[in-house]
Parts: structure tokens; sequence; C-alpha cells
């Protein structure tokens, strides 16, 4: 019988697989030779260890590895059958026919055609107690990390692309060069995937970028400029930081990134302005602290973009220019004309402007930069210092850092008169 054949008989109802062992025998030359190679199994057991109730073996079934059970044949010679599994496959069948289908490497069983064979193997049902190896009842265990063995591979994985070159002996072309050129090497044992897999290709050839993002906020790579400078908290008053009536100054090692010869806040043009009366009501509040910028892209300088995410831009307020307000760029939407931004309003805790439709607003570019810290624990290494202010010696200017370390504000003192004590 043919194995498609062999199933249809199954799931068409011609046969019922519940609790039942059924196995595949055809005649083979010569007669009356026999060949099995396959079994089907119901889902259910007759019984397990006695127990005629709990017989569901759907765990056990999915991962047995073999199979051994004996036929009696009265009056003959018992057949013992002791099968590994090479592929098996799960038919669901009404819920009270389903079977899992087994294929093993075929059996030879010699006088099948004859009798009592012929008699006991294709007529009779009979009880055969039936041993599974690995016997798992519960197959959580079988894939969760308490189970030393899974995984293990028998075998390694082959590559279908690349062969072994021999290399043992000490030649200029590997010994089985005649057979790498004319397709005929053997396999070489390695996985294809570790070649185009992203997880592998990245950590052995490709390498992967780092950023401030996965890096505790510090840029991997960065040159920057020493300083001195006293850190206080972003809430500390201004004017105690400024006051003469502090005893001592406490100085200490920085390094900033700025282009300049001490860190302060400043910002460049980028060309651009909110001209409200080319998009009217694009400029819309959605809530206390975030609304939608879309007109800034309209007035870019071609071909740049000098707006990115977590940008922070300047707006000055146009009746008093000394009043500005700073907008963080948290998303940009290339896909809405013009670009959309959504920015938070009121950054750094400015005073959110009232803009007009029908005016034009200079858009500034904050000076990106950081500050860090040189800190001594086992190892030397530098903190970036956010949500601070920095006392910069040399210029008495005070530094505010926001919760990402971009300074955003500063403050010059009008005069510090410190008395320095060791």
């Amino acid at each position: 019988m043919t194995e498609a054949a062999f199933i249809f008989m199954h799931t068409s109802g011609i046969r019922n697989a519940n609790t039942k062992l059924h196995i595949n025998v055809s005649a083979a030359d010569p007669s009356p030779t026999g060949i099995v190679t396959s079994m089907i199994l119901g889902r259910d057991a007759l019984s397990i260890n006695g127990n005629y109730e709990s017989t569901d073996l759907n765990s056990v079934l999915e991962q047995i590895e073999r199979i051994k059970f004996t036929f009696v044949i009265p009056n003959g010679n018992n057949i013992d059958f002791d099968v590994e599994i090479t592929n098996r496959a799960y038919y669901e069948n009404n819920g009270t026919n389903s079977f899992f289908y087994f294929l093993f490497t075929p059996i030879t069983l010699p006088d099948i055609e004859n009798t009592p064979y012929s008699t006991y193997m294709q007529k009779v049902y009979q009880t055969v107690e039936v041993t599974f190896t690995p016997y798992l009842l519960d197959i959580t265990f079988g894939f969760s990390e308490y189970n030393a063995t899974i995984g293990n591979a028998i075998e390694n994985r082959k590559s279908q692309i690349r062969v072994e070159s021999d290399r043992v002996e000490d030649t200029v072309l590997p010994s089985n060069w005649e057979a790498i050129i004319s397709g005929s090497a053997f396999p070489a044992t390695v996985q294809d995937s570790l070649y185009y897999d992203t997880g592998w290709t990245n950590g052995r050839y490709n390498g992967t970028d780092i950023d401030a993002g996965g890096n505790a906020g510090i840029t991997p790579a960065f040159t920057g400029t020493p300083f001195r400078g006293e850190v206080f908290s972003r809430d500390t008053n201004n004017a105690f930081i400024c006051s003469t009536a502090r005893k001592q100054v406490d100085y200490v090692d920085l390094l900033h990134t700025s282009t300049t010869p001490l860190p302060t806040f400043t910002t460049g043009s980028i060309g651009a302005v909110i001209a409200l009366n080319e998009y009217p009501g694009n400029f819309m509040k959605v809530s206390d602290t975030v609304l939608y910028l879309s007109t800034l892209s309209v007035v870019d300088s071609p071909g740049t973009r000098v707006i990115e995410k977590n940008t922070i831009l300047l707006f000055q307020n146009l009746t008093d220019p000394s009043i500005y307000e700073l907008m963080r760029v948290s998303n940009i939407d290339t896909t809405i004309s013009p670009t959309q931004y959504t920015v938070q309003r009121g950054y750094g805790d400015t005073t959110a402007v009232s803009y007009q439709v029908g005016t034009s607003n200079p858009a500034y570019l904050v000076s990106p930069f950081d500050i860090f810290l040189f800190e001594q624990e086992n190892i030397k290494y530098v903190r970036l210092i956010n949500s601070s202010k920095i006392l910069v010696q040399g210029n008495s200017t005070v530094v505010d850092t926001d919760d990402y370390g971009n300074v955003i504000n500063s403050f010059e003192c009008q005069y510090i008169e410190y008395i320095v004590t060791d």
C-alpha cells in the first residue's frame, strides 16, 4: 500500500486509529517477503501504565524518537519491532480519530504472505505493550530551560553553497582542488546563516555603530576641551551661585564639546521662519506642551536638513527679543507636505510665545554640545552632566543643561568675589 493510501484510509474514516496502532505492510521481492515502512498511532492509548482514564498521548508522541513493541504470532515466531523515527506528522481528524503518522527505516519481514503470519498480521487485533523513548508526559519540561539536552545536535549542519577546503597538507592549493573546481567537493560543516543573519554578520564582519542612545547618553568617540567649573543641581538659584556670601568655590575638572574656548549658550540662524500667513492653521496646539509645526521645512535651505530629531529650536518674541521660547523636536513626519514637526513647547522652563497668523518669526538652532565630569572609581571614566547648572571658571557664566545633557541656557554673573579656602 502506498503511503498516501495508508493515510487516506484513516483520514476518510475507513479505519479508526483511536487507541490503535496500525502498520503499513506491503509485499516485496522475493515472495513471500513483506516490508514495513510506516505506522499510525492514535492520539489516545487504550491504557497508560494501567490507567484507563488519562490516556492522551499527544505530548508524548510529539517528541518520541524510538518505538518498541512485540507482535505475538501463535504457532509462529513473534515479531519484534524496534524502530527509530525519521519523520512524523499529526492529523487532527474530528477529535475521536486524531492520529500521528510515523516514518522509519523500512523493516523486512520474511514469509509474511503465508500462515500464520498472514492471518495475524492482517486480520487480527491484539493488545500490545508499546514502549516510547523518550517518555515525557509533560512536554513543557522537554522545551524548558531545565532540559539540559534540548537543542543538542547529532550531526553538524552543512552549507548549501560552501565546500570543504582540505588544507591538511602543506601545499599552495588544497589537496581536494580538483573536487572543488569540478563541484564535487564535500559541503562544508558551517551554517549559511552565519553569513546573512544580521546578528552574526554585524558581530563578526560588518560591525555595529554605537551611538549615545545605547551608551548611557555619551557619544562613543568625541573630542573636547577641558575647563574647570562648579556643578549645582538644576533647581539652584542663580543668585546663590553668584552670591558673595558663599565662602568656598569647589571647582572640578570638566570637559565640553563646544567649538568655543569656554562653554556658553549659543544659537545659529537656520535661515528659516514661521510664516503662518502661508499656511494658516498648520500651527496647531494639541496640548499645553505639544504642537505641530508644519511650515519650517518649506524655508529650509535646499538639499539640507538642519533640523533633526532631538534638535532644540529657539524662537524670539517679536515685541521683546529678550523673551524667547525653546522647542525640542520629538518627531519628524516627512510623509506630510510640508514636513510636520512635533515639538515640545516651553522647553527648558521657557515661556511659550504666542504666534499670530500673518507674522514671521525667525527660527534659531541651539548649538548642540555636551559637558562631562571626570569621575574615578575602580577606573577613570566620564559622566554626562545633565539636569544641572555649571559655574564656569574664567567667564563667570552659569550654563544650564537639560535631561539629555544639552546646554539650553546661560546666565552671566555680574561679579563674583569669593574667599577660597583649602
